[in-house]
């Protein structure tokens, strides 16, 4: 199997899940689809079979149910992150700039591919500017970011750091926004359209990390 080939890991069946995986579950549902501030406790309750009452003893708060819908989602995902972390943060032998990006790049696309990833991508784009996320969870929305910012320093060694933060966090934007297209279109799952959305994204972010950086 190839070491960035992901394996899509099943939720558990409504009738074996826990109370606090349906509620994280059903709040991952609205809160990506609504926002926070959009997204109803009560409906979250609802959606999951459990009263308010008992959505509050587990959770205490609203801003403590997006703090553990986005950590579920880091968790999975970081534990993906690591054929990802060895191929692009080596310094024996360091791989070229355009192929860290063309890693990263197959390694969204692919992670879209999974029902965790496709989940975590509505979540990220949903609540990326909302202004009640701060910067320790924002951080956490995007679980590559210090994955490639290790490997940008390894790629870009004269930008500072601010700047390869920057020009993560705008590339990360496109190439999630990217996606979603390329997800909305007719077939987004065929082998030919995917690799040409790829090969579009890897071009269009080294165009513009190339200019910032450089």
């Amino acid at each position: 199997m190839d070491p960035l080939e992901f394996v899509a890991i099943p939720g558990p069946a409504p009738a074996l899940a826990s109370r606090k995986e349906r509620i994280l579950c059903a709040a991952s549902h609205a809160f990506a689809a609504s926002g926070f501030k959009g997204a109803s406790l009560r409906d979250i309750a609802f959606e999951a079979g459990v009263s308010l009452t008992l959505l509050n003893h587990h959770f205490g708060s609203k801003q403590q149910l997006l703090e553990a819908v986005v950590d579920h989602h880091h968790d999975v995902c970081r534990a993906r992150l690591r054929a990802l972390r060895e191929r692009v943060t080596r310094e024996h032998d360091p791989l070229s700039r355009e192929q860290v990006v063309e890693e990263w790049v197959r390694y969204e696309y692919e992670l879209y591919g999974t029902p965790d990833g496709e989940q975590y991508l509505r979540l990220m784009l949903k609540l990326a500017d909302e202004p009640e996320v701060g910067e320790p969870l924002r951080r956490k929305l995007d679980c590559s970011e210090a994955v490639m910012l290790r490997a940008f320093a390894l790629a870009f060694p004269a930008s500072s750091p601010e700047r390869r933060t920057w020009a993560f966090r705008s590339a990360s934007s496109a190439l999630h926004a990217g996606i979603k297209d390329f997800a909305e279109s007719a077939e987004p799952r065929d082998d030919a359209p995917r690799q040409d959305a790829r090969e579009f994204s890897v071009r269009f972010i080294l165009g513009g990390i190339g200019a910032s950086l450089d």
